[in-house]
Formats: C-alpha cells, sequence, structure tokens
C-alpha cells in the first residue's frame, strides 16, 4: 500500500494505501505578510493559525508545508513553512508545487461529473461497456460482476474491490510486470487490463470501500469518452479555465521536478525498497518505489495550495468565476450514498469524489486528504460559509493515524479561531 486518502475517521484504513505528510517548525515570512501584510489586529487573528501550524510541524518533525486560505471567492492568505528542499535550504513558499496524492480524486470528480452533466456519460453506465477495448490477460477468468460495476459505483468506491483482502494493484508495478510479461512499471491502462483478471470482492454498488484503482478506471473512462490523454482533458477543460497554469501529473524520480516542485523527506528510519523502474535497484520510496505518472486519475497531480483555491473557485463558482458544474450536479456530487462500510453515516459520508461533513448545517464542509507512502499529504477543505483551505506537505509522519487525528481537527480550529481576514485579494500576487 502506498497511497493513503479518502474519508477520513479516527481510524486508518488500509484500502487508503500510502502514509500522508505533516508540517514544519520553521515559517518563511512570504505572501500575505510584509507588504501584504494585514493589519496589527488582523495579523493577530491570523498568528493564532501559524501558531498551530508551527505546533504541529515542530511534533511531527517534518521538512516543509505550504497553506492557502480563500474566503468567498478571494485568497486572503498564503504562507510558506520550513524548507521545500531541506537538504538545499530552499524556503517554502505559497507557490511551491507538491504532489497532492488522493486531492486528485476530487478534480478527476470534477471531470467526470461535467461529462455527465454535458450529456456525454451518465453515472449508471457500465464501466467496463465503455471500456469495450479493454481486455484482462488471457488466460484469466473476469470475475462475471464486473459488468455490473457503474460510473457512480467508480465514485463513490463501490465497485467491489476491497484493497485489504486483494491489494492495491496501483502499487504492484513489479508484480503485474512479471504475471504480464510487460516492462515495470505498467500504464495505468495496463493496470486496469490485469486488474480485469482478478476477483471482486464484494457485489458493486454494495459497500463503501476506498479504491485507488476505480479511480484509475475513470481515468480510463474520460480518455475512452474524449479522445484525449486524461492530464490533457482534465488541463483544458477543467484547469486552464480555473486560471490554473502549473499543475500537471508529476514525474517520479527527483531529477524529473518540475520547475517549482518541492522534494519529499523520508523519514530518518526510513529504509530504502525495491523500485518500479528496476534498473535503478533500490531507491528511497518516493523516488522510484512506485511510478507517479501511473498513479494519474487517482493520485498523481502537483499542485501548490493556491493553485487548489483556484480549483474550488471554479468549483463552487465564486470571485466572479464561471461555475463548472450546476448546482444540481453540485447537490448529486455532494449526497449521502447510503453505503454501508469504514463508518459511513448521514452525518459524515464519501460522496462522488469529496467527504462531507455536518450537511446541512453551517458547518458544512466538503474535504479530501492525501498521502504517498514516506513522501507526503495534504489536506483540500471547501465549507458552505465561503471559507476554503489547503495544507501541502512533504513528508509523512511515521504515526500516520496520531497525525491525521491531530492535524485535520486542529486546522479545523485553528481556521475558526480566525475572525477577521485580510481584505486584500491575494490572487493576483502568485501564479
Amino acid at each position: 500500500m502506498r497511497e493513503q486518502s479518502g474519508v477520513f475517521s479516527r481510524k486508518l484504513f488500509v484500502a487508503f494505501s500510502c502514509p500522508l505528510v505533516a508540517l514544519l517548525l520553521t515559517v518563511c515570512p512570504l505572501s500575505a505578510r510584509g507588504s501584504e501584510a494585514a493589519t496589527t489586529k488582523e495579523a493577530a487573528h491570523i498568528d493564532k493559525l501559524d501558531k498551530a501550524v508551527k505546533a504541529l510541524l515542530k511534533k511531527y518533525d517534518i521538512p516543509g508545508a505550504t497553506l492557502a486560505v480563500m474566503k468567498v471567492g478571494k485568497l486572503v492568505y498564503a504562507e510558506g513553512y520550513g524548507f521545500s528542499d531541506k537538504g538545499a535550504k530552499e524556503k517554502a513558499k505559497p507557490e511551491t508545487l507538491f504532489r497532492i496524492a488522493s486531492v486528485s480524486k476530487t478534480i478527476t470528480a470534477v471531470t467526470t461529473l461535467k461529462l455527465v452533466q454535458e450529456g456525454k456519460l451518465s453515472l449508471d453506465d457500465k464501466a467496463f461497456e465503455i471500456l469495450d477495448d479493454f481486455h484482462p490477460p488471457a488466460g484469466s477468468s473476469p470475475d462475471p460482476r464486473l459488468g455490473l460495476i457503474t460510473v457512480r459505483d467508480l465514485l463513490r468506491h463501490s465497485g467491489g474491490w476491497v484493497s485489504a483482502e486483494g491489494g492495491d494493484p496501483q502499487f504492484m508495478s513489479l508484480a503485474i510486470a512479471a504475471a504480464t510479461g510487460c516492462p515495470s512499471p505498467p500504464s495505468p491502462q495496463a493496470v486496469v487490463r490485469y486488474w480485469m483478471g482478478q476477483p471482486l470482492q464484494n457485489d458493486p454498488g454494495t459497500l463503501y470501500s476506498y479504491s485507488n484503482f476505480g479511480y484509475n478506471v475513470l481515468g480510463r473512462i474520460i480518455e475512452k469518452k474524449t479522445g484525449q490523454s486524461y492530464e490533457s482533458h482534465v488541463l483544458s477543460q477543467i484547469l486552464f479555465p480555473a486560471g490554473i497554469r502549473r499543475m500537471q501529473i508529476g514525474q517520479t524520480l527527483k531529477e524529473q521536478r518540475a520547475s517549482g516542485e518541492g522534494t519529499y523527506h523520508p523519514t530518518p528510519a526510513s529504509a530504502l525498497v525495491d523500485s518500479a523502474f528496476p534498473v535503478l535497484g533500490k531507491v528511497p520510496e518516493p523516488y522510484g518505489g512506485w511510478s507517479n505518472e501511473a498513479l494519474d486519475s487517482h493520485g498523481g497531480w502537483i499542485a501548490s495550495a493556491v493553485d487548489l483555491m483556484r480549483f474550488v473557485r471554479v468549483v463552487e463558482g465564486s470571485g466572479g468565476q464561471p461555475k463548472l458544474l450546476s448546482d444540481e450536479t453540485l447537490a448529486t456530487m455532494t449526497e449521502y450514498q447510503g453505503l454501508p462500510g469504514n463508518g459511513q453515516s448521514p452525518d459524515h459520508y464519501y460522496a462522488l469524489g469529496w467527504n462531507v461533513d455536518f450537511p446541512g448545517t453551517p458547518q458544512e464542509e466538503w474535504s479530501h486528504t492525501g498521502a504517498l507512502e514516506d513522501c507526503n499529504a495534504s489536506l483540500l477543505t471547501r465549507r458552505v460559509d465561503g471559507i476554503s483551505y489547503a495544507v501541502l506537505f512533504n513528508s509523512l509522519p511515521s504515526d500516520v493515524g496520531g497525525f491525521f487525528n491531530e492535524f485535520i481537527p486542529a486546522m479545523r480550529s485553528a481556521v475558526n479561531s480566525v475572525n477577521k481576514w485580510p481584505e486584500k485579494d491575494l490572487f493576483p500576487k502568485h501564479p
């Protein structure tokens, strides 16, 4: 297991594969500070948020983090903490790009629902009828229930795969390559073909069980319906209209980092692992333990915290931006699915690409977490009161459960403690 995210509860689920990241000690006084600083009184309120972040960084010993906060379409705060590259002493900035892991699923969900809204796809379409040119390996015995899986099942993690029992093929590059005779790492398309020959653990549509693989399949459906690569379609139809120019599917190797991308820092006790690229031998987990390119639609994007606020802005239609999705589609995206599994309830559930908490109250929020083992963690939260925020980290503490059980409520509390945000819109300042 390598990637972990989705519905966060008091327990971390194996289906969320992959550790997540924490925040770091040193605050870099950037963006909303300095010449862009708020009034003294406003700064005092913001300091409560900074103190919360710094406390988490110190406790969990994480090299770097970035934070962005938006209020009703205005970027009201953006800050970097610690180092984007500890070895090179490069400070983290609000514009620093980091891997966002499973926060990528919100992007895939919005892209999928936009196709539904446009009449190019239905939530009840059968996934593998769409992918009629995908075939399992010769000699395998596909589960007959495969044909029952719908687009809706993929979005809400009810496709019938249980990673804790069957494994997560997104991080089985060497095994898949050995079984199929293809080079390692296999492409996302090759992973789908291989896993089509493996059994389901449950009847589709009956149980919530977080599945990275299901979102891989959604990426292939997007490609089939649009005639474009997943990345190209998302860039042209979702991200560019949002004013986002630097997001992309991240590359695996350190020397392949995008311009402005930070580095990822395994915990000191971490051992080298067998690389998904056999020629590399043993590698640090973040740089070859898996193929980041192959994670594309379920966990492959890199972004800045500011980018993620731009994304939320077009999802909700704030800040003068047109809404990508209609009110009806947004309601469908966030409605309770009524599925058992992993603590789902009408008050806390995974909808279609988002966790929903406190629905129907002034505190309602949509969110998604993300993490990659020994690599990074992320949190994106959108609240109905007009406040949204994103936090990105470039490492993950070994105590993943303890970190997330502390981090998420600490951020929620710290944001709530700020009763006056700066008025200036910082979006124009940040590329």
